[in-house]
């Protein structure tokens, strides 16, 4: 059995799919749902789905575009993006979405709460954007209005664990989509700080990236977007994962 989840991230931006770097530059990776395919006959076990546009735009959750993921896709999903309401997680639930991932609408007066009460802890992640760069202090990401705040990430990590979230996710905006490699240290130190899963996103260089961070730290999953859809040092477009053999032989 594999111990820990190595999950592909799709970022969707107005219907399209896309991979980000530092959560501004833009690369087309063409229609969401002919990835969904080739990861179904990759026989991923999970996805995550992130509507990066839909916050900012405020145009709520995508859900045509759920709809047609929900149809096509074998693997569980957890979709984030837009979300802000009580009524709209019914709706995706309801689709097929199996988790929803609330980051910026964590801010609202006792959402999260509701939310757990409603449909568990188990089908609600609490995201965090992370801004850290190299050694200095780290803190929250509000990518809605793109600014650094002044919030600690552990202390909002820990706050939404206390509000009920079943898992936690971390992205590091400094090293989204450059394959620098992970931040191993700060995410262990997260990691120790939880008693939830924690998934880690955001700066892996290649697969052996995604099994030592595994490895080394207590997370409970490692997700990434460019190893999984980018190769070689143009970024040319190309769906890709780890075969079951390499995954089973390296985190069993």
């Amino acid at each position: 059995m594999i111990k820990k989840r190595i999950i592909p991230t799709l970022l969707v931006e107005k219907g399209r799919l896309v991979q980000t770097k530092m959560f501004t530059e833009r690369v087309y990776l063409g229609d969401p749902i002919n990835t969904i395919n080739i990861f179904n006959q990759k026989e991923v076990d999970e996805i995550i789905v992130l509507d990066i546009s839909a916050s900012r735009l405020k145009t709520g959750a995508n859900i045509n575009l759920v709809k047609s993921l929900c149809s096509e896709c074998f693997m569980p999903v957890a979709y984030g993006g837009g979300i802000s309401s009580l009524d709209e997680i019914e709706e995706l639930f309801n689709l097929g979405i199996e988790k929803v991932v609330i980051n910026s609408a964590s801010g609202l007066p006792g959402f999260i709460e509701n939310a757990v009460d409603r449909y568990g802890s188990q089908s609600i992640v609490g995201a965090i954007d992370i801004y850290k760069k190299s050694d200095e202090k780290p803190f929250v990401y509000e990518h809605v209005d793109k600014k650094v705040s002044d919030r600690d990430p552990i202390d909002i990590a820990l706050s939404l664990q206390e509000r009920g979230v079943g898992e936690v996710f971390i992205n590091f905006v400094c090293r989204d989509g450059g394959r620098v490699g992970f931040d191993e240290s700060y995410i262990q130190e997260i990691a120790r700080s939880l008693s939830v899963p924690l998934i880690a996103c955001g700066g892996a260089r290649d697969y052996n990236d995604l099994v030592q961070l595994a490895k080394n730290t207590e997370v409970s999953a490692v997700a990434a977007g460019s190893v999984f859809s980018l190769l070689g040092k143009y970024d040319a477009p190309l769906v890709m994962y780890p075969s079951y053999e390499f995954l089973k032989s390296s985190l069993s």
